[in-house]
């Protein structure tokens, strides 16, 4: 049984103000919560080298927390309302020479 754990930094309240959070999630996750070791035994009551406990499962329980942080992220949107969608991309719909 394992387990998964993230949070959004920029929907916490208390980093919600700080830009360099923006894009940043926090993980915490356990492989093998209850460190169980799968047991094989062939017709003759022995082990089969592959199902070896050290082959299956070397590490046993593993505890993780990662920060992951995308840089060059944009602000945040801004409703501009009813008007819906509003010039593309980079450049904001420009032409190339800027003037359209």
């Amino acid at each position: 049984m394992n387990l998964r754990l993230f949070a959004e930094l920029r929907q916490q309240p208390w980093f919600r103000d700080q830009p360099f959070f923006r894009g940043a999630r926090v993980s915490f996750g356990v492989d093998n919560i209850f460190n169980q070791k799968q047991t094989v035994r062939d017709g003759t009551g022995a082990i089969p080298q592959t199902y070896q406990p050290d082959y299956l499962d070397p590490q046993g329980r593993t505890l993780r927390l990662t920060f992951r942080k995308l840089l060059g992220t944009p602000p945040p949107a801004v409703n501009r309302g009813a008007g819906g969608f509003q010039g593309g991309g980079f450049g904001g719909g420009r032409g190339p020479g800027g003037d359209d």
